[in-house]
């Protein structure tokens, strides 16, 4: 990299989603994901499939990058301000949701999770045998690899040993200008 500029890296919301564990590591460098100003030097991938087994193809990418100048961090107010001009965080029905709707924190917004709908989620079932392909090329079944979560009397209760995907109440919208990690 150049001097002035660092990277971050993180997995592509596809990874994430399919519950695999990817972290980028550097030689010598103390920290995962990151690579600091003017780094020179090899890249490794720590893949670790967390759910399931899964196939991946040499060209598969299960990570991004993106490069920094500075702080790229953008604060809560400045989300804030981003959110009345833009509109970022929608309802439902698409509808922008009022600021003082929203608990801000530090760097963004608390996103919730959605218990009203039919379906709230999908759980990674246990004991699974076939290999779930990562590339777009190969079809799966999603339902063989994850159980519907219909919508419960109250709340769910969910167990430390599976991996949940669960809707928000929130939408989100980012515009095509920044960066942002959810």
């Amino acid at each position: 990299l150049p001097e002035g500029f660092s990277a971050k890296f993180s997995p592509k919301s596809s990874t994430g989603r399919t519950d695999v564990f990817v972290r980028v590591l550097a030689d010598r460098i103390s920290r995962f994901d990151h690579v600091p100003e003017g780094y020179r030097g090899n890249l490794y991938l720590e893949i670790t499939p967390l759910s399931f087994p899964v196939l991946i193809r040499p060209d598969l990418s299960l990570v991004q990058m993106r490069i920094r100048s500075g702080d790229a961090r953008i604060s809560g107010r400045n989300v804030a301000i981003m959110h009345s001009h833009r509109g970022i965080f929608l309802d439902k029905k698409g509808n922008v949701i009022p600021m003082h709707d929203l608990k801000q924190v530090e760097y963004g917004v608390y996103l919730h999770v959605d218990l009203d709908r039919d379906i709230v989620g999908f759980v990674s079932r246990s004991n699974v045998t076939d290999a779930l392909a990562l590339s777009k090329s190969e079809a799966n079944n999603p339902l063989e690899y994850w159980e519907p979560i219909p919508r419960p009397l109250s709340w769910i209760t969910l167990d430390p040993n599976r991996f949940y995907l669960l809707t928000t109440k929130e939408r989100v919208r980012i515009p095509n200008d920044v960066c942002g990690d959810i």
